[in-house]
């Protein structure tokens, strides 16, 4: 979270809110956050992690940006699946399976037209044609932090639009 830079009122989207902690931690900074996430058992953990942390989050049960209106927040906050893997068979696989290559949530992301995105990604999935889609869409890297693991990096980085 130490790469995130947030102003108090500033809209923001966390994609795949998962547990919530992203959303809570970001309206406890005193932005106006939206949540959203494709498994209903994920968006229903978030409700009752902004309840408990007594935290104001919208909550969407949808697949990605499909669910709101373009152009309407600053910044997209989004911790996707990223693993080059296709595993469906069960909510919980939702939350690794980033498709054969790992990028298929990450492109659908960057397809949201905001100013500023935070977002991780696995130095197993295909790293190239993450980059390739950045560039693609006008947006460059502006700060990256990256922690080795025995078996991956994952990486942190802060994007933003330069068009």
């Amino acid at each position: 979270m130490e790469i995130l830079d947030v102003k108090k009122g500033e809209r923001i989207l966390e994609i795949g809110s998962g547990t919530g902690i992203i959303s809570v931690y970001l309206a406890k900074l005193g932005a106006s956050v939206v949540a959203i996430d494709v498994n209903p058992m994920a968006a229903e953990t978030t409700q009752c992690s902004a309840r408990i942390n007594n935290v104001n989050v919208e909550i969407i049960n949808a697949d990605t940006v499909y669910a709101v209106r373009a152009d309407y927040f600053e910044k997209i906050v989004f911790n996707p699946p990223y693993l080059p893997v296709e595993e469906y068979d069960s909510w919980l696989s939702y939350s690794w399976s980033g498709g054969p290559d790992g990028v298929k949530e990450i492109v659908k992301a960057l397809s949201y037209r905001t100013n500023y995105y935070y977002f991780v990604y696995s130095s197993l999935a295909n790293v190239e044609k993450i980059y390739a889609e950045l560039r693609r869409n006008k947006i460059r890297v502006e700060k990256q932090i990256e922690k080795n693991f025995d078996f991956e990096t994952i990486f942190a980085i802060k994007c933003i639009r330069s068009d």
